[in-house]
């Protein structure tokens, strides 16, 4: 996919096994994974923030440019395709295509993506809990020893919010509510639209819980003022708000950046979460 060129940002990224077919088949291959990763992230120069391996695949939320981005991408995914096809005797392509990455602009965004990537192995049923499942990193987060792949949550948590004890707040509400959230069990990958439109729920629901402090703002264009800001596209606003046509969205984004033009103060009130 096509990455617009920037300086060190938080993104998002994943990749399933090709034809649906599982990347990790025992512990050596989630260790070899891991060490590959490792390996990568310092010849980079990228940041792991979270990290959760699935059996057919994976979510990382790293920090870095996108050149740094690329670099350790490239770099892992070719090491473990080479690993994985020798080691069961395959050939051609070990994963499903091109690594997908979605910049995380805002600290919303950023700790709903983390909240999900570590309920991932909830929501497959795999476990009640994130912190039992082995592959991932969210003990970390939570204070418990035995993580699968040592990260510095201070590092984010420093970029969610000045004071640690509100930052880590927003952190154990991401999980609560994401731990409630109804999840989409597919077998599909994540489309571009599909994770905008996740983007633009989290928006909508914190713009919902955020009525007092909007100053009157209507909760729904707060949120897609917040989307638009944040580069989700208007057909993944549409895919939410089924009940308010494509066109209506277009007119009230004019019309909301209309009114912020003219009053600098509402638009600083109206900056994404």
């Amino acid at each position: 996919m096509r990455r617009v060129q920037s300086d060190g940002t938080a993104w998002h990224v994943f990749n399933r096994g090709a034809r649906r077919l599982d990347l990790f088949r025992d512990d050596e291959d989630y260790a070899a994974f891991l060490g590959m990763l490792q390996y990568a992230l310092k010849a980079s120069g990228a940041i792991l923030w979270a990290v959760t391996l699935m059996s057919n695949h994976y979510h990382l939320v790293l920090y870095a440019s996108t050149r740094q981005l690329t670099a350790c991408m490239i770099r892992v995914n070719r090491l473990y395709a080479r690993y994985h096809n020798r080691k069961y005797g395959l050939v051609g392509h070990a994963f499903d295509g091109p690594y997908k990455a979605y910049p995380q602009p805002s600290a919303l965004l950023l700790m709903r993506t983390i909240a999900y990537v570590f309920m991932n192995p909830v929501a497959a049923g795999i476990t009640r809990r994130p912190e039992d499942y082995r592959w991932s990193c969210v003990r970390d987060y939570l204070g418990l020893p035995g993580s699968a792949f040592r990260v510095d949550p201070a590092a984010v948590m420093s970029r969610v919010h000045p004071d640690p004890a509100k930052a880590w707040e927003r952190f154990h509400r991401a999980m609560a509510k994401e731990a409630a959230r109804p999840h989409r069990r597919s077998g599909d990958p994540l489309t571009r639209t599909q994770i905008h439109a996740q983007h633009f729920e989290w928006l909508l629901e914190h713009a919902m819980e955020s009525r007092e402090a909007l100053a009157g703002e209507d909760p729904v264009r707060a949120a897609l003022h917040w989307a638009r800001q944040c580069g989700v596209t208007r057909r993944a606003m549409a895919a939410v708000l089924k009940e308010r046509s494509p066109e209506w969205i277009r007119t009230s984004l004019g019309e909301i950046e209309q009114e912020l033009a003219l009053n600098p103060d509402r638009a600083r009130l109206l900056h994404h979460p």
